[in-house]
């Protein structure tokens, strides 16, 4: 079950909507979208049925997603990783990302082809990056760490992101 509310991004018309999932590039997608082209901004709880329309969003490969979603957790601290199970979908950085679009069937575009999005939302391509990191050149070390720690447990995470990994591969 999700974490948190599903944040979607509406058109002005309310004919397209784009779901904002947590570290894939949605507090970009939600600056540009909401502040520059006039989209409007919801959450919507598992009650609330979802609006009317076609759907978009990102799919991240979930090995870097995790990575991200575990320095957004705990920072540069050394966290000394052990069973891949107390690690994996422990917080709304890191849960399965196809948690988000249950009821929907978006049209998903891999988020290393990151400017497929806007020709999919009718908008022109837009250049703006958030990133609340600290800077990424001091972040390499623990990003190496976890990504090593990934690819030597990636038994467990493919386990754990069994759906996350097809939807990803799939696109």
């Amino acid at each position: 079950m999700l974490m948190e509310p599903i944040k979607v991004l509406s058109s002005p018309d309310g004919s397209k909507h784009f779901i904002a999932v947590v570290k894939n590039a949605s507090m970009t997608m939600r600056m540009v979208l909401a502040d520059q082209y006039g989209w409007a901004y919801n959450q919507f709880d598992k009650c609330t049925p979802l609006p009317e329309g076609r759907y978009f969003s990102f799919i991240r490969n979930p090995l870097d997603r995790w990575v991200s979603g575990m320095v957004q957790d705990f920072g540069l601290e050394n966290v000394e990783l052990g069973d891949p199970h107390t690690y994996l979908k422990a917080s709304s950085h890191t849960q399965p990302q196809h948690l988000y679009f249950e009821g929907v069937h978006p049209t998903l575009v891999r988020f290393d082809t990151f400017d497929k999005i806007w020709g999919y939302l009718d908008e022109p391509k837009n250049d703006f990056h958030f990133n609340e990191m600290p800077d990424v050149s001091s972040c390499r070390a623990m990003f190496a760490k976890l990504k090593a720690w990934g690819l030597a447990n990636m038994a467990a995470l493919r386990e754990a992101y069994v759906i996350d990994f097809t939807l990803y591969e799939a696109q």
